[in-house]
Formats: C-alpha cells, sequence, structure tokens
C-alpha cells in the first residue's frame, strides 16, 4: 500500500470515528426530558458536524461498493497485484469493521427516529439520509439496472 492510501486510510477511520461519537453522542440526547442540562451534551456544533461527517461517510460507502464486484473484498484496488495473505486480511476486516460501523450507526438512527422524531432532528435527518443512501449503496454494488 502506498503512503498516499495509509494517509487515506487513516483519514477515513479518523472520520469514522467522529462518525461514531457524534451519533452516540445524539442517541444519549434522545431520552432527557425538556429543559434539562443532559440536552446540552449534543450542541448545534456537534449537529452541523454530524450532518458533514455522515454525507463524506456515505459518499465513500457509496464510492466503494460502486467499484467493487459483488463477492469481491472492498477496497482490494488498494492492494498490489499480489498481495501478501496479511495484507488481504488486515483489507478484509478493516472494510467490514467500516462499512458495518456504518450501517450499525445509521440504522440504530433510523429506529431512533421512528419512536421520537422530534427529539434530536440531526438524528433524525440521519436516519432518513441514511436510508435513502443504503439503498443507493445496495444499487450500487449489486448493479441492479431496474
Amino acid at each position: 500500500m502506498s503512503t498516499k492510501m495509509i494517509f487515506g486510510s487513516a483519514i477515513a477511520l479518523i472520520l469514522l470515528g467522529l462518525y461514531v461519537y457524534l451519533t452516540v453522542s445524539a442517541m444519549a440526547v434522545v431520552g432527557c426530558p425538556p429543559e434539562s442540562a443532559c440536552l446540552a451534551g449534543f450542541t448545534d456544533k456537534m449537529a452541523s458536524a454530524l450532518s458533514l461527517i455522515a454525507g463524506l461517510i456515505g459518499a465513500l460507502v457509496i464510492a466503494e461498493l460502486t467499484v467493487t464486484e459483488p463477492g469481491k473484498p472492498l477496497a482490494a484496488r488498494a492492494l498490489y497485484d499480489s498481495p501478501s495473505p496479511r495484507a488481504s486480511g488486515i483489507l478484509k476486516v478493516v472494510s467490514t469493521v467500516y462499512l458495518a460501523v456504518w450501517i450499525l450507526c445509521g440504522l440504530a438512527a433510523l429506529l431512533i427516529s421512528f419512536h421520537k422524531p422530534d427529539a434530536v432532528e440531526a438524528l433524525t435527518n440521519l436516519g432518513e439520509s441514511w436510508f435513502g443512501l443504503a439503498i443507493a449503496a445496495a444499487y450500487s454494488y449489486f448493479g441492479i439496472k431496474k
């Protein structure tokens, strides 16, 4: 893997960590009673960052699924022509974890927003936009045309 790929991967993982932190922070505020101090646990700046980072993560997931053939590991093109079994294994684990975290956070946001749509607007927006992106990602990966 090149330095460029390592740097890009590090940025993608940092963004994923921020995405998880912001999503969990928004979920923690859902149960707060109105006018309580715990509502300060998720600020407007955090909502803005969540929206931006969720868009970046969704775009990355769709881009990877679009260029990956069904049944092949995600991001396999990042490896050299004859990668070591260790490099292939690491890539499979990291890309699978990345996709699983995106799915779990998005699905959790969607399900929570079904029950309390007005509790945290950013979480509701995340859940709704994630649902659309998840459908687009499935279409991209499986190459569904009609």
